[in-house]
């Protein structure tokens, strides 16, 4: 049930997706080292994944079991965390800590500044 949570999360898929693939997709149990194909192994309820996950969230216990998981495949894969994407760094946008009024004064500011750098004859005969 981890490998189908850390395979749901690497992939960013519902829950109903990542079971479907897990049923109906053998590289998905090949990736988790379940072997064969009957029914047996290969099935998995959405009650079963909401159940664990409902688990593991309540003892706290989430966020210990992933980073443990991520530590050993970054050793496995001789991860270099020092050389991560630059495109993973989040922003944060400006409207949020702006209010209505303040965001619509630097919208017309910022309007007039270009107006005034690109159509100068314009920005002329505004009063």
């Amino acid at each position: 049930m981890l490998g189908l949570m850390v395979l749901q999360q690497m992939h960013d898929l519902t829950d109903e997706k990542a079971v479907g693939d897990f049923m109906f997709d053998t590289r998905r149990r090949y990736a988790l080292d379940v072997p064969g194909d009957s029914d047996r192994e290969a099935y998995v309820s959405l009650k079963s994944l909401w159940s664990i996950r409902k688990h593991l969230t309540e003892d706290g216990q989430y966020v210990e079991i992933f980073e443990q998981v991520t530590k050993k495949l970054a050793e496995v894969f001789k991860v270099d965390f020092d050389k991560q994407r630059l495109d993973s760094v989040h922003i944060q946008s400006n409207m949020r800590h702006l209010g209505r009024i303040a965001l619509f004064s630097r919208t017309i500011k910022k309007f007039l500044l270009n107006l005034k750098r690109q159509h100068r004859t314009h920005y002329d005969q505004l009063e």
